[in-house]
């Protein structure tokens, strides 16, 4: 790794062992009331009883590493052009505040969607953990040993916390590299070069598209993450005063390898 990737790996294994200490801990205290051997009418309305929502711990998270990925991305872009020597003013600046066209979505709108997609995951995750605990207690009422049931539980909770792995690396990924793009956008670059953490854990997907260049116009379906657990990053590109990254093959993506059936990040 060079320093960049070294700043980024720990700013990003830093942020989601923070979200992972606090998601765990929600997983705990949803898993600490769970009422074996109530009869059928108290199952049906078993909810989960805990004083923070999973989405706002989520919310949270997202809106601090998506300004972390702008106040990133500034940097990145900053130390591009004064090491080439072109003058930041040369740049027009986007006006942020004005949001009378599509064109003009801001960083404020960013972290509502952020806070829409939280609420919607976080959703997901404890209507999930309620069915799952729900069919433990039923089969638990219908005669399933309270042992088994306690392990059923324990594998319930287990699962989760896998989950949550995942979710948390996906998430912190999406954000970082949504803040990330809006200063670029700022600064006027006009290329980025997908960027993977090259290591024992990098899969094919994101080795084929390491180095690869695209058109901040036409990003499509290859902003990260591209596939569950991804740690990708988009740094930025500027084709007038770094045309030496911008080569045939850099531009070429005929061989990277395809995204995951159905991924939609």
């Amino acid at each position: 790794m060079n320093k960049w990737e070294r700043q980024v790996t720990r700013y990003l294994n830093d942020s989601e062992h923070q979200l992972l200490v606090e998601y765990d801990r929600w997983l705990k205290a949803a898993f600490s009331h769970i009422p074996l051997g109530a009869n059928e009418h108290a199952i049906h309305g078993f909810h989960l009883t805990h004083h923070q929502r999973l989405s706002s711990i989520l919310f949270k998270h997202s809106a601090a590493v998506f300004t972390a990925g702008q106040a990133h991305g500034e940097e990145d872009c900053q130390a591009v052009l004064k090491k080439k020597k072109r003058r930041l003013a040369k740049y027009p600046g986007i006006d942020l505040e004005q949001a009378d066209d599509d064109d003009s979505f801001t960083p404020h709108d960013a972290i509502k969607v952020l806070q829409q997609r939280s609420i919607v995951l976080a959703g997901e995750v404890e209507n999930d953990i309620t069915s799952g605990i729900k069919e433990i207690l039923l089969r638990h009422l219908a005669g399933l040993p309270r042992q088994r049931a306690e392990e059923q539980i324990a594998e319930l909770l287990e699962h989760n916390m896998n989950r949550a792995s995942l979710i948390v690396t996906t998430e912190t990924t999406y954000a970082y590299n949504r803040g990330r793009l809006f200063s670029y956008r700022e600064y006027g670059a006009d290329y980025v070069r997908y960027m993977a953490i090259m290591d024992a854990r990098t899969c094919q997907i994101c080795g084929s598209r390491n180095g690869k260049i695209l058109s901040m116009d036409d990003l499509g379906s290859n902003i990260p993450p591209v596939h569950g657990r991804c740690r990708c990053v988009l740094s930025p590109v500027f084709s007038d005063v770094q045309p030496d990254l911008i080569s045939k093959q850099a531009l070429d993506w005929s061989s990277v390898k395809p995204l995951p059936k159905g991924w939609v990040s």
